[in-house]
């Protein structure tokens, strides 16, 4: 077994001097020694200890030493890595600063989650520590809703530790700062599924809870009976992070939503604050995070990727490979107004939608967080997310000033694989140098429905001459019709000069839905259906089947 000595026995040299390091007594040294360290007892039954590790009963868990004799040898990682909270917190449980500790783990928990997303997204938490009206047990949620004359009639009180909202997402935080309990750790089958509706259920509890006014209603009722109106709200999302390190418990997102010990609601995504922290210094955009988010909870990914980490599959998707493929006839079923799915498609599904166990992806990362806080003497590059440098220059353009839609839009774009990020591409510069060839406008209509919602690109290229407004006129009407007649939820238009540069920027968020007004005008300015159904094969002449049957 390798390790570091420490030798604290016989006589100690003085200490050097230096006025930068204070001197320390051998004795207070040795108790922080002895509390991180196990003693060896030849009493202990070889046999017993080996069952007691097979049942995760593992005396060195959360302690980094061995002594003997005044000797110390280092069996892990530095002592008080990760050893240091749980020893301390042993050492007050049932003392009378317990509770004053348990409020400031509650609050340094919170405020070091709400950091971590804001770093991650670029944009200040609309509110923490928020005080809002739940509709009370059996009651529906839209009771509460803004004509709603007397909240604390229908509703109760209740707290969400932050709320981010950066233009029509929304992400409610819910933070755990508590431990799991030992025995549940050990594997206590029954005390480990209490912990799990204690720390992971409630939490997502809290935050659907949240979500869901602000889904169903279009806004809450704060703690003074204001009206919040959060109506711009287009989508949600629900962040559970919890102070303890959950390992492939968190990582088994499908698993744990299938058993029911999370609640009903949308999936939220768990993670520790540990991997909170690291994911939003490696993430170099907003949108990067709110995709990972899109596909850490609603995609294939929860309900087929396991894992030992959440950081290894983290690392994977900024690899380009924590993907999944949408069931392409719940697609067309959500959004019957795009092509009918293709045996092609049926087919790759099926062979995608398949258990995928991630191994060890973090060595980049590692390398990384090590030198930046100076274990590692190697200058180390930060990962970066794998996308196409088009595909990056336009997500950017958008963040740079926060352009409107520039958050989904530009999870969108990210979520487009490396091909289709390059075809889209190569179409913008062809409208661009149809327009150098003969001076006339032209147009690019995609269309890219996922389980994270329906966007149609658009593109139009003006002439040299034409008037800027005129033409971002024609590029709105374009995009509001075509938009209608597809049925998507969000559209994004880029007005183009003959030089390729863009003008102008266009987003549409509102419902789609019926609406005669834009068939009307759609039918007026001649809009045409971007895709027709395949034509079902011309019947056979008597004379041609029997001629087929002779061959």
């Amino acid at each position: 077994m390798g390790g570091v000595l420490v030798d604290l026995g016989g006589e100690q040299p003085a200490d050097p001097v230096d006025e930068g390091v204070p001197s320390r007594e051998p004795g207070l040294v040795e108790r922080i020694l002895d509390r991180f360290s196990l003693d060896f007892d030849p009493a202990l039954d070889a046999t017993r200890a080996v069952v007691d590790f097979l049942h995760a009963r593992n005396p060195l868990g959360e302690i980094g030493l061995l002594r003997s004799e005044g000797q110390y040898v280092l069996i892990s990682g530095p002592i008080g890595a990760d050893s240091f909270r749980t020893t301390v917190e042993a050492a007050l449980t049932n003392t009378p600063v317990w509770d004053r500790y348990d409020r400031t783990r509650r609050r340094v928990s919170e405020s070091l989650a709400v950091t971590a997303l804001e770093r991650a997204l670029d944009s200040a938490a609309f509110v923490s520590s928020f005080e809002y009206f739940a509709p009370r047990a059996g009651t529906e949620t839209v009771a509460l809703g803004s004509e709603c004359g007397e909240p604390n009639e229908v509703g109760d009180l209740v707290e969400a530790d932050a709320l981010f909202l950066v233009e029509d997402v929304a992400i409610c935080l819910e933070v755990k700062g508590r431990s799991v309990a030992r025995a549940a750790r050990r594997g206590d089958v029954t005390r480990l599924k209490t912990e799990i509706k204690k720390i992971l259920g409630h939490g997502a509890d809290q935050a659907r809870r949240l979500e869901s006014l602000i889904q169903e209603n279009g806004g809450v009722w704060r703690a003074d009976r204001t009206w919040l109106d959060l109506s711009q709200v287009r989508e949600t999302h629900t962040v559970v992070a919890g102070l303890d390190y959950f390992g492939p418990l968190g990582v088994s997102l499908g698993d744990l939503d299938s058993s029911g010990l999370l609640g009903h609601g949308p999936l939220p995504w768990i993670a520790s604050l540990h991997d909170l922290e690291v994911i939003s210094r490696v993430v170099d955009r907003p949108a990067e995070f709110l995709l990972y988010l899109r596909r850490r909870t609603n995609s294939g990914v929860a309900k087929h990727y396991r894992g030992s980490d959440e950081l290894d599959l983290f690392m994977l998707f900024m690899d380009g490979g924590l993907f999944v493929e949408d069931d392409p006839d719940e697609i067309h079923h959500r959004y019957p107004r795009t092509p009918p799915p293709t045996r092609t498609a049926r087919t790759r599904f099926e062979r995608e939608a398949r258990p995928t166990f991630v191994g060890t992806h973090t060595d980049p990362v590692d390398a990384w967080m090590y030198w930046i806080e100076g274990s590692n003497p190697d200058e180390t590059e930060k990962p970066v997310f794998n996308v196409d440098p088009s595909a990056a220059a336009l997500v950017d353009f958008l963040a740079a000033g926060k352009k409107p839609g520039w958050l989904r839009v530009g999870a969108d774009l990210l979520a487009l694989s490396g091909p289709t990020q390059r075809k889209l591409a190569a179409n913008v510069e062809r409208i661009v140098q149809r327009t150098e060839q003969d001076l006339n406008p032209h147009t690019l209509t995609q269309g890219f429905a996922s389980t994270h919602g329906y966007l149609t690109f658009f593109a139009r290229t003006m002439p040299p001459a034409a008037d800027r407004d005129v033409e971002a006129s024609l590029l709105y009407t374009y995009m509001l019709t075509k938009k209608h007649q597809v049925g998507s939820d969000r559209s994004f238009g880029l007005l183009l000069n003959p030089r390729g540069r863009i003008e102008a920027t266009m987003y549409m968020n509102h419902p789609s839905g019926d609406d005669e007004a834009l068939d009307e005008l759609g039918r007026a300015i001649g809009l045409k259906r971007t895709w027709k159904k395949p034509k079902r094969p011309p019947a056979l002449s008597k004379k041609k089947r029997k001629r087929r049957r002779r061959r």
